[in-house]
This record gives structure tokens, sequence and C-alpha cells, in this order.
């Protein structure tokens, strides 16, 4: 190097388990910075431990060890284990249904339905996910989701990342703006005792806005790779996804692929009904796609020794993507230990009731946004902070309907960012995406989708939504 030059250092964001362990020991640090404290709580009719406002009181002090923060890897990895191994038996069992052949011999037909205009396809396939998300609330859907929109946005000439994009971005939207969603509004309105579903038009023109915005900013994306391919920094993995997947090869739609291809349909559409009807979770969800596995391979002709082979090559797959959401549940972990959680949503409280209520709604939600954080579970958050919240909007002249949707807004919106929430991980995981690369792609819309929840909780305030 010549004597006087310099070179540009980049900053580079750790690996996403180094990144995980460095955050397990900032939230072993600020167990021994911030003081202990918990709220008294009550257990309601529906068996539900809600907290008690007002009731905040210190605690004796808990701090983590080092010891701590290493043991909560394991912990964190079993309190994880339904998505852990969800994950493991969705992925082991698509990759016995992209082995049947059975994928790659409808991209043909995709591809010819959609010539001419591709574009067509995100919007119509994110509306109906963010529609069905608003009432069933399941955002692990996406999960299912990706692996199939991998090899349709490759086939159309788009990126891995738009694959990814479409699923995650519309089930947010829906998730946030949830006209039915039983994991927030029904919750959070028996706490508020409002009657369920009410304020349902309000957050149903939410949902207009918040998903055509979301399927804006995918398109405008999407259009970019298209015009050039180079431009994306999935460029270079995507040809390795291509082959993957099968993309670009012809492979012949038999008769016995035919019948795979229904019984995969049939398999979609009952995890659907389930999921809206019976509230099915990943359990279920996880299980009818083994039977889908099984079915497909044994319509197909799939040897015994082929089917355990490749169920063995998904499960290698996924392992990363699977164990990562297990190290993220031990930041919250560790924080719950030391009790400290309810000392952080106490003083963002207070910091709320100290705004003129004319935006308190959106201190609100800048509150729901952080605290997803530490609690990445939107039944979760709704049982620690609307008793909370509820009690102070009264105080502060907020209505207890904008009370909920800033609620709705903070916890739903900030599920695609924060990376203490597991699915995220499996989500980027699918397409081999850094987690620094999906902030990059994602912030500038969850900047914009944050002003307009901004500008329509003041709106509901306005009105005085009830």
């Amino acid at each position: 190097m010549k004597e006087g030059s310099k070179t540009k250092k980049k900053l580079k964001v750790p690996p996403a388990f180094a990144l995980l362990v460095i955050m397990i020991f900032i939230a072993v640090l600020a167990s021994w910075l911030l003081p202990a404290g918990q709220f008294d709580r009550v257990v309601n009719d529906a068996g539900k431990s809600l907290v008690v406002p007002g009731s905040y009181h210190t605690v004796d002090r808990n701090p983590a060890s080092i010891w701590d923060g290493f043991t909560a890897i394991p912990k964190g990895l079993i309190n994880s284990a339904t998505i852990i191994f969800a994950v493991f038996l969705i992925g082991g069992s698509f990759k016995i249904i992209e082995s049947t052949g059975i994928l790659q011999s409808v991209l043909g037909g995709v591809s010819k339905v959609f010539r001419g205009k591709e574009m067509l396809m995100i919007p119509i396939v994110m509306i109906c996910l963010s529609v069905m998300c608003s009432f069933i609330g399941l955002l692990e859907l996406s999960m299912v989701v990706i692996p199939i929109m991998i090899p349709v946005c490759l086939a159309l000439g788009m990126d891995s990342m738009t694959a990814v994009a479409i699923p995650l971005i519309s089930t947010a939207a829906g998730f946030a703006c949830g006209v039915a969603n039983p994991f927030t509004v029904v919750i959070a309105q028996g706490i508020a005792e409002l009657p369920l579903y009410s304020g349902s038009a309000f957050r149903a023109i939410c949902l207009v806005i918040i998903t055509a915005i979301g399927v804006w900013y995918v398109i405008r994306y999407a259009a970019k790779i298209r015009k050039s391919p180079e431009s994306s920094i999935m460029f270079e993995r995507d040809k390795e996804l291509r082959i993957e997947y099968g993309v670009g090869e012809v492979v012949e739609f038999t008769t016995r692929r035919k019948l795979g291809l229904a019984a995969f349909i049939i398999g979609f559409i009952v995890i659907i009904i389930g999921a809206m009807k019976f509230s099915w979770a990943l359990v279920e969800i996880s299980t009818v796609f083994i039977i889908i596995a099984l079915a497909c391979s044994v319509l197909t002709g799939m040897s015994l020794e082929d089917i355990c082979g490749n169920f063995s090559k998904g499960l290698a797959s996924f392992s990363s993507a699977a164990l990562v959401s297990g190290f993220a549940a031990a930041i919250t972990l560790i924080l719950s230990n030391a009790n400290v959680i309810d000392t952080i949503i106490n003083a963002v409280a207070n910091l709320v009731a100290a705004l003129p209520s004319s935006i308190a709604a959106v201190g609100m939600l800048i509150v729901q946004f952080l605290f997803n954080f530490i609690v990445p579970s939107g039944s979760g958050q709704a049982l620690i902070s609307m008793p909370i919240m509820i009690p102070l909007s009264d105080i502060i002249g907020v209505t207890r309907q904008t009370a909920i949707i800033a609620y709705q807004f903070g916890d739903g919106l900030s599920n695609i960012l924060w990376p203490t929430l597991g699915y995220l991980w499996v989500c980027i995981g699918a397409a081999k995406i850094k987690y620094e690369e999906w902030v990059k792609f994602i912030g500038p819309l969850i900047l914009i989708w944050y002003v307009v929840c901004a500008i329509l909780l003041v709106v509901a305030q306005g009105i005085g939504l009830a």
C-alpha cells in the first residue's frame, strides 16, 4: 500500500449467530444497569395473566451473570421448540415436494399465465395474504409461502428478495391492521372492555392504505430488478437458487405429477381452512406439510430411500434458520429473569403520560414499536402493555380504540424488522439473505409505514374513534 493512501473500511455486521450472541450479552449488561421492578398481576376469567395498572414496584435485583448469558441460549432453544421443530419439519417436507419435480413442471405454466404482465402477480398474492392475515393473524404463514414464491419470482425475472418481501410485507400489513386478528384485536379489546371487533371499519381503511403502500414498494423494487438483474444483491446467490429449485428446467408434467400437484393444492387449502376456522398454528401446519410431502412422494413414485434422503437434506438446509430463533428468544429470557421488562414499560409509559393528548397516540405507537423488541409476541405484548396503556389513555384523553390501534401498528409492522422475531430469521434464511441486507431493503418501507401510521392515529384521535 502506498504511503498516505487511505482505505475506506466498510462496517461489517456480524453473522446471525454472532449478532444475537452480542445482543444476548448486551441484555446481560442491561440486567445490571436497569433497576428491577414488577407490576402486580391478576388472572382474568379467560385464565390470562394481566398487569395491574399503577402497581409497579421495585423488587430484589436479579442481574444475569456471564454464565446466565450462555445458559440462556439452550434455554431459549427449548422455549422456541415449537417454531424450531416446525421449521425443520416444513423444511424437510418441502425438500421432498421440491424433489418430485411438481413445482418445476408447473413453473412453465405460471410463466405463460403471467407473460407480459409479471407485475400483476405481486398485488394478487399480497392482497390475498394481507386480508387472510388480517383475520387469522398467522404471521408464520410466510414460512410456508416463501419456498413457493422463490422459484415463481425467479421464473418471472425477479429476485429472491422479492420472493421474501411479498409474503413478509403483506402478512405484516394484515397483522398490524387486523380487522379481526385473534392475537391482537380480540385480546386488546377484551382488556379495554370494548365491543368485540368495534372500530373494524377504520381498521379496514388502514388495512387498504398500509397494504397498498407495501404493494407499491415491492412492485417498484421488482420492476427495477427486472430491468437490471445485476443490480440485485441477490444476483449471484440467485444463480444457486435457480439450480436448487430447478428454475428454467423443462420438467414433464406427467399424470403422476398432476396427481401430486392436486395433493399439494388440497393440502394447502386444508392449512388455510384450519388456520381460519380452527385457529391452527405451527404444530398443525407442520403436521399437514408432512402428510402433503408423503402424499406427493407416493403419487409421483419416489422411492423410500429418496424420500428419507431428501427429508434429511431439507433438515440440513433449514437448520441455521431454525436454531437462530432460539438464540433470539434468549434475549427476552434474560431480560425477563432479571425483572427489567416491567421497568422498561413503566418508564416509557411515564414518558407518554407527559405528552399532550393530540400526539400521545403517536407516543404510544413508538412505545409499542420499541417494546416489540423485548416481547416479540402480539398476544404477550397485549397482556403486558394494554392494561397499562388503556388506563393511561383515559387519563391523557386518548380514546381506547385509538390506543389499541397504536398497539397494533407498533407491534405488527415491526415484526419484519426486529432480530428477536424468530420467524423472521427463518424467512430471510430460506433465500440466504443476510439480516443487514434485509434491514437495508425494508428500512425505508418501515419508515414510510410509521409516518403514515402516525397520521392515521392523529386522524383516529381527531374523530374520537370509539
